[in-house]
């Protein structure tokens, strides 16, 4: 069984040395064009047979035969048996097999070796040309067929002892001998034309079609053998032979065809396998179409999905050309055909090389192909594009229903890759998000506590690694809950995101800046010189504040207290450095508003006595712990008392007497400033009514928090504490600083005169 030349292959290279023969010749095949090569080895192959023709056939003459049949014979069964023929196909190859080895086998016996050759360049121009086959394999493949037909009879004649009037058995090694030559020549030859053409055979391509060629000439030698002896002994009995010859030639289609399934199931396998190791949905695609590709046999594959490569998105066409490379091309010449309605419902859509539908030609023609196949693609039911193949490689076959069979599977595979990596893409999308709420604040999109940690520990190794020092920012508003008391949290919303936009467009863009929580920012400054430079960045920030915000109708101004600590001095892990960062902001703002403070150890009031004696405060505020003194106020001309002024003092059990410089800060920090007032207040109220019954008839002061004029309900209980004691509200004096009272003006003035009038 002789294989032709029906092969398709890729280009590659091959690595030679440069300055060797080898390479010499390697540069000057590579300037000459691929048809040009082939030519040169048709020239070349021909050349040859002419030779072996003069100088060997010539002077071959058989002994003489009682049988004698016209060499057209000959030449009919050499074209019956090239017309029928068995192709393998092999990945991107198809190797095509005769069984002209049965009439070739008869030529040794019936007819000169002339006429063996003549017949069998006949046989091949005619059956090659009428399969209108282009004319340099249409050459290559007659030139082949001659010097396939000389070594032949060459071999034969050398062999076969002049022993030809019978079919004897010393001639059958002759014709095992002369077909195996042919199956050696031909794979040679055909390897040389794809190199040749500017492609490279598939690894072990030679070796391929050697081996099933050996095993299909065995047998069909066997057969042209025994033919030869029927015929030499029973002619009639040749219809018997002709039955064996249609079996084999079945049974060889019939391999053919299981190969190909065992091919397609195999690259069905492998890109099972390619797809669940591709890490995206490019790689799956490209995956996807190379081995539509290789499974169809096809020059170029296409994907087309009516929603692009999201749910959402616009018509996308993704081709695969015969390089491997991958590109979009505009999906209207398809999805806009009217052909595009069979994939739509569901309906394959094969089209054959050589179709005359005037539909199909048109489709071929707007997709630059003369074949394709077609088959929908589905998710749920849903149509969401086709996949396709199209120009079959090689001239022995064109797209068929089976074909179409064969893409439905990998449609299927398909369809479910899309699907897992929309839903892979979905729970990253969903996932990304998630962890962008779990780091960011909500309403300023700000990072967090956790963000600003993470950032700030990454700042501080790299720092450490580079000698350079990161500064950490804590910013507060001023008066935030007047604003958020007065015009209400939505407004307060507002604000807070004014502020954080400003806070992002007057910092630098190596800055990061988070939100703590209520109207606490944090910034980090993860490269700076020294304290100084923080410092003037707290300073461009302080100035940005300047200008009043607008919230809605409403023109704001708002100021900031911002501490500042820097690395290494001030700590050297973020946790240590926002906690004193916050001290030098609490310290900024107990100086005034849009102070900026840097982090002082010597003021540092959360030492660990502090935070002690602050949960102590609270208890000996409600077990009345603490000691109100009277300090009298005299009249400056005649020193006579007028009243007295109340002074609240702590000693504390461990720490000893604590001032109220101390304790009066840390009462408003903890928020017990409340409890301490009503307590030295009611105290002192107490103190006055037991001096009414010695018969002293005394005035008091209580200097209070202005905070606490902040609560609409402090007249309230002022009033309450005066009824219980039976004191007249004239003999109470309230004190509050001014600048404080002055500072929250519009809501402490209502208290005010609330508490005159009572």
């Amino acid at each position: 069984m002789k294989p032709a030349l029906a092969t398709s292959v890729n280009s590659d290279s091959a690595e030679v040395r440069p300055g060797t023969t080898t390479a010499r010749l390697r540069t000057f095949v590579a300037r000459v064009r691929p048809t040009s090569r082939v030519i040169l080895l048709t020239a070349a192959l021909a050349a040859s047979a002419a030779l072996l023709y003069a100088f060997g056939v010539n002077g071959l003459a058989w002994s003489s035969r009682s049988t004698h049949l016209p060499w057209i014979v000959l030449a009919l069964a050499f074209a019956a048996t090239d017309r029928f023929v068995v192709h393998v196909e092999v990945r991107d190859n198809a190797h095509s097999f005769t069984l002209n080895e049965l009439p070739l086998v008869l030529g040794f016996f019936f007819w000169t070796p002339s006429e063996v050759v003549l017949a069998r360049v006949v046989a091949a121009l005619v059956v090659l040309g009428f399969q209108r086959v282009a004319p340099v394999k249409l050459a290559f493949n007659v030139v082949l067929a001659a010097l396939g037909a000389e070594v032949a009879v060459t071999t034969f004649a050398a062999l076969h002892s002049g022993a030809t009037s019978s079919v004897a058995a010393s001639t059958w090694i002759a014709a095992f001998a002369a077909t195996a030559a042919v199956n050696v020549l031909d794979p040679l030859a055909i390897g040389a034309a794809i190199r040749l053409s500017g492609g490279v055979p598939p690894k072990g391509l030679a070796g391929r079609m050697l081996a099933l060629g050996i095993v299909t000439c065995t047998a069909t030698t066997s057969l042209g053998i025994v033919t030869a002896l029927v015929a030499a002994t029973d002619p009639v009995a040749l219809l018997l032979v002709a039955v064996v010859a249609i079996v084999m030639y079945v049974a060889y289609r019939g391999y053919a065809v299981l190969h190909q399934r065992y091919d397609s199931l195999q690259q069905l396998y492998e890109l099972t396998k390619a797809l669940s190791h591709a890490p995206e949905l490019d790689a799956s695609i490209r995956v996807t179409l190379a081995r539509t590709r290789d499974v169809l046999r096809a020059a170029e594959a296409e994907l087309v999905l009516v929603e692009g490569l999201s749910p959402d998105g616009p018509a996308v066409r993704l081709v695969m050309a015969s390089n491997g490379d991958l590109h979009t091309a505009a999906p209207e010449p398809v999805v806009e055909h009217p052909l595009w309605s069979m994939p739509v419902d569901g309906v394959p859509l094969v089209i054959r090389r050589g179709t005359r539908d005037a539909d199909e030609r048109a489709l071929l023609k707007a997709t630059g192909a003369s074949d394709l196949v077609m088959v929908p693609l589905f998710q749920s039911g849903r149509f969401i594009g086709a996949l396709a193949a199209r120009e079959r490689l090689g001239d022995v076959s064109t797209f068929n229903d089976e074909d179409a069979k064969v893409l439905a599977t990998l449609g299927n595979h398909v369809s479910v890759s899309l699907e897992n990596f929309h839903l892979i893409d979905r729970l990253r999308t969903e996932l990304a998000d998630k962890e962008h709420r779990a780091l960011h604040d909500s309403l300023t999109g700000l990072g967090n506590r956790e963000l600003f940690a993470a950032d700030t520990t990454t700042a501080l190794k790299r720092g450490d690694d580079n000698g350079w020092s990161v500064a950490v920012m804590l910013m507060d508003l001023d008066r935030f809950k007047e604003i958020n008391d007065t015009l209400g949290h939505h407004q307060g919303d507002v604000l807070l995101r004014h502020v954080a936009a400003r806070l992002r467009s007057a910092l630098p863009g190596s800055a990061s800046v988070a939100r703590l929580g209520g109207d606490e920012f944090a910034v980090l400054l993860p490269r700076v010189r020294d304290r100084a430079e923080a410092f003037a960045v707290a300073v461009t920030v302080r100035d940005a504040f300047q200008t009043p915000f607008r919230a809605g109708t409403l023109s704001l101004a708002v100021s900031a207290s911002i501490g500042i600590a820097v690395s290494p001095d001030d700590g050297t892990d973020p946790a240590t450095l926002l906690q004193r960062a916050d001290i030098a902001m609490y310290v900024a703002k107990d100086a005034r508003g849009g102070a900026i403070e840097i982090y002082d150890p010597e003021r540092d009031r959360t030492s660990a006595r502090r935070l002690a004696i602050a949960s102590d405060l609270k208890q000996a505020i409600d077990n009345e712990q603490l000691d109100v003194y009277y300090q009298p106020q005299a009249g400056a001309r005649d020193g006579q008392i007028l009243g007295l002024e109340a002074l609240v003092r702590w000693t504390h059990p461990a720490h000893g007497p604590i001032g109220p410089d101390e304790f009066i800060p840390l009462a408003e920090s903890v928020g017990c400033m409340p409890e301490l007032t009503t307590f030295v207040m009611r105290t002192a109220l107490e103190q006055l009514a037991t001096w009414d019954g010695d018969g002293l008839h005394l005035a008091v002061a209580v200097n209070i928090s202005a905070r606490s004029l902040l609560d609409a309900d402090f007249p309230t209980h002022v009033a309450g504490m005066l009824r219980d004691t039976g004191i007249d509200s004239e003999r109470l004096t309230i004190e509050v600083t001014e600048s404080e009272m002055m500072g929250e003006a519009t809501r402490t003035l209502p208290v005010l005169h609330e508490l005159a009038g009572s």
